[in-house]
């Protein structure tokens, strides 16, 4: 038996060790999976595709109710990799990343130690190698390796450092699990299908903590696709990596979040990027500040895709932007 305090723990962190246990006692079968803890874990998949941030229910007494949450982080993974939508993998990682991270900041040290031990970190002393760090570290400025404190091949981390870094590598590994083959039942197949048919990809743009005052949600159609192809680790020519990074730095949002975007894309150079980002900008170079293409260009280039009714009536993405700012008040 475990106590409510264990199962508790499970619930933030269905994938530890302790939870290994859980799972024998619990003696799951996925070959005939109840339809109550499917809709729960296609509820958790499009929650935290949408918002960002998957939830749990921790604050309750109810056994049931946790091990039903419990399982819905299992279920959920098997139903977006079941999409192959590279877009709603990349989102539902990064929301089970954020939601793990967001445990981690009020857990003890001696939880903190467990967890980072589950994930191959090897932590001793507050010191970590500085191999481990750089492939998973913290992307905020504070934490990069040249501001980190380095000695003898080691990096000193605080609880703070380490409850940043689990969750990348949290979010590298759901990844690479959901392009996994899966051999389940095709009930899964089908709730794979509601997700994507379900799943309001235009209010997963509106993500406050990613594009702050930008209003993403009004973006024309082309950009939000080049977006989803650019988060999604699609490779992306030099014609629509341009388009993109000059529209998103016109419409006001900051260099590091246009580089965070092309993290996922195959040979990424943060350095590189950065730099490309501020050329456009006209801070690098001969110091001219560039635009977008037009639509016209843009129908040229062949990245005019997803037409909608306002695409007819401007002539410039950025002058869709405006337009939509203008009646988004009266919508």
């Amino acid at each position: 038996m475990f106590t409510r305090g264990e199962l508790q723990f499970s619930v933030k962190y269905p994938f530890s060790s302790a939870t290994k246990g859980l799972a024998k006692w619990i003696n799951f079968d996925f070959s005939s999976v109840e339809p109550r803890l499917l809709d729960r874990a296609k509820q958790r998949a499009i929650e935290g595709i949408e918002t960002g941030r998957t939830t749990v229910e921790t604050n309750t007494s109810s056994e049931r109710i946790m091990i039903a949450e419990i399982l819905s982080y299992p279920l959920a993974k098997i139903i977006v990799g079941k999409t192959r939508d590279k877009f709603l993998i990349s989102r539902y990682a990064r929301a089970e990343a954020r939601a793990f991270q967001k445990f981690l900041l009020h857990e003890s040290p001696a939880n903190l130690g467990a967890l980072a031990r589950d994930f191959g970190f090897s932590i001793s002393d507050a010191v970590i190698p500085f191999t481990d760090y750089l492939k998973y570290l913290p992307r905020e400025e504070e934490y990069k390796l040249v501001n980190a404190p380095l000695k003898d091949g080691q990096v000193q981390v605080d609880n703070e450092s380490i409850a940043h870094l689990l969750p990348e590598k949290l979010r590298d590994q759901i990844e690479k699990d959901l392009y996994q083959p899966m051999d389940v039942p095709t009930v899964f197949d089908t709730y794979a299908a509601e997700v994507a048919k379900e799943t309001n990809r235009d209010k997963a743009f509106k993500i406050t903590e990613e594009f702050g005052k930008v209003e993403a949600g009004i973006f024309p159609p082309c950009i939000k696709l080049l977006i989803q192809e650019a988060e999604s680790g699609q490779p992306m020519a030099h014609q629509p990596r341009f388009v993109l990074a000059t529209f998103l730095v016109n419409v006001g949002m900051p260099v590091e979040q246009v580089t965070e975007l092309f993290r996922n894309t195959p040979n990424f150079n943060e350095k590189k990027t950065r730099y490309y980002i501020e050329y456009s900008l006209g801070k690098r170079g001969s110091g001219t500040k560039y635009s977008p293409p037009s639509c016209e260009k843009m129908v040229f280039y062949g990245l005019c895709r997803n037409k909608d009714a306002l695409c007819e009536r401007v002539k410039h993405p950025l002058k869709y932007y405006s337009k939509k700012k203008e009646v988004k008040p009266n919508a």
